[in-house]
């Protein structure tokens, strides 16, 4: 009776030529035929690879262990083409290995014109021999393409897929990617995203804002998330930024690369700062409802009001302290502050108050562009969880450094820059129009720029009396100016 033999055919890259799994299904099926092997069902992964800096699993290879495992394998003989299509992973290939030589399964390498006993000592160290090879290849591939990733960052040059909004261009000669540029059909979608992000909304109104809109992902049809466009939103590619990752360090080195972008380098720093900033998670699930929250204060300890709903039967909501100093009915101090507000922005010397003096374009570009990257970096930094006591001190180091080169930029970019959401509220015709059209998190922003020391006054609240007649709510607002 025949013995019986089962296939394992892999490749990382199948393009077709030589090693391709049409080529290995051939060439394995004639060596079972010149053997008098009879074929079962084959193992089969295409596009995975075998080494140990795969990103992917494979599945039909954890299938062949499992199944040799239980003693459902089926054969006498198991196939490979040649043994880096095993495996190019020492221990990966030796734990086949042995449980080839416990179930008493033979393997044959195609590539090799023979079959390997595992049971066999000389047989054994053959195939062991032939995974260290593989795996020195495997490394040595992986330092190449490491340093040829690297050469190529430094010079700007793409990398991987376009973005979306962007569409490849390959050189004609040697068919490698040479840029990228915009694609028409699909740049709207990361465009608005910067835009509305920078004027103040939030990632979940404008995941709901792209769905009335009838945006959908054209490469998969569906709606995108606001998971999705947070991802969308902090790549570099998109301001025409090359940023590059070292595998050893996972330091991040950005340079200008050679496409242009969709948006300004501006409009992306300021939009990952305010991705980062924690204030934006004001509430559960993230989103702002109220103006004023957190920038109105309590005039015993200073600490900020927060809105609650204490009056369970009128539902109505009420400004607390958190030290419970001050509560007060939240439309009443709304109804003082706000038209108050309103009155300060319409004033005429509010352009040159809440903008700056005129300074060079190029100048102020520059400036802009410097104290976002900064200041994006800065929340990064903040943010990161040291892995030992030297790199905490290292950490400290760099912030306390980056944190006084921000503050000198931020000394020259007094009265020469602005946020966003001014500049929106500056270029409006009504201040009232713009305020009731605008989300809440431009609101907030408008609100604790001006409503400080150094413009309008910081507004706190006084306690309520213990004695005597209950004040109005204009009577226990205070405005103090610098």
């Amino acid at each position: 009776m025949a013995r019986t033999a089962r296939e394992y055919r892999r490749l990382s890259k199948d393009r077709g030529g030589s090693g391709s799994i049409a080529q290995q299904a051939a060439d394995n099926a004639a060596a079972a035929g010149r053997e008098g092997w009879a074929l079962g069902d084959p193992y089969e992964d295409a596009d995975r690879s075998a080494s140990r800096y795969k990103t992917r699993e494979r599945d039909d290879y954890d299938r062949l262990l499992a199944d040799l495992r239980a003693g459902h394998f089926g054969a006498a003989v198991l196939i490979i083409w040649e043994s880096s299509r095993g495996s190019r992973d020492v221990g990966e290939w030796d734990a086949l290995v042995k449980i080839c030589e416990k179930r008493r399964v033979l393997i044959h390498v195609t590539s090799h014109g023979r079959t390997y006993d595992p049971r066999n000592y000389r047989d054994r160290r053959s195939l062991m021999d032939d995974a260290v090879d593989s795996a020195y290849e495997s490394d040595k591939n992986s330092a190449r393409i490491r340093r040829d990733t690297a050469a190529s960052a430094a010079k700007g040059r793409p990398h991987g897929l376009a973005p979306y909004g962007f569409r490849p261009v390959y050189d004609p000669q040697t068919g490698d990617l040479d840029t990228w540029v915009e694609n028409e059909a699909e740049s709207e979608v990361p465009k608005a995203l910067f835009a509305l992000l920078a004027a103040g909304h939030s990632l979940a109104a404008i995941e709901r804002t792209f769905a009335e809109r009838g945006w959908v992902n054209a490469k998969t049809g569906r709606p995108f998330t606001r998971h999705h466009l947070r991802n969308m939103a902090t790549r570099a590619a998109y301001a025409g930024i090359r940023a590059h990752t070292d595998p050893d360090t996972g330091e991040v080195t950005e340079t200008d690369g050679t496409w242009d972008g969709l948006v300004s380098k501006e409009v992306f720093y300021t939009v990952r700062v305010l991705l980062a900033d924690p204030s934006r998670r004001t509430t559960r699930n993230g989103a702002a409802k109220y103006e004023l929250t957190l920038t109105i204060k309590c005039d015993v300890c200073r600490g900020p009001l927060t809105v609650t709903r204490a009056h369970l039967k009128s539902k109505r909501e009420s400004y607390k302290c958190r030290r419970s100093h001050v509560f007060i009915a939240k439309a009443e101090v709304d109804a003082v502050v706000i038209p108050a507000l309103l009155a300060y922005l319409t004033r005429d010397d509010i352009y040159q108050r809440l903008a700056a003096p005129a300074a060079d374009d190029e100048r102020a570009a520059q400036l802009r562009e410097q104290l976002a990257e900064g200041r994006a970096a800065l929340a990064e930094m903040e943010a990161e969880v040291p892995e030992s006591t030297g790199h905490a001190r290292v950490l400290g180091r760099s912030i306390t450094a980056l944190t006084a080169k921000i503050t000198a930029l931020e000394e020259k970019e007094r009265g020469m820059t602005m946020r966003p959401a001014v500049a929106s509220l500056l270029a409006a015709d009504s201040v009232t129009a713009w305020w009731t059209a605008a989300p809440i998190p431009a609101r907030r922003e408008i609100a604790a720029i001006v409503l400080s020391p150094a413009l309008m006054g910081a507004v706190t609240v006084t306690p309520t009396p213990t004695a005597g007649r209950t004040p109005s709510a204009a009577d226990r607002i205070r405005i103090r100016r610098a």
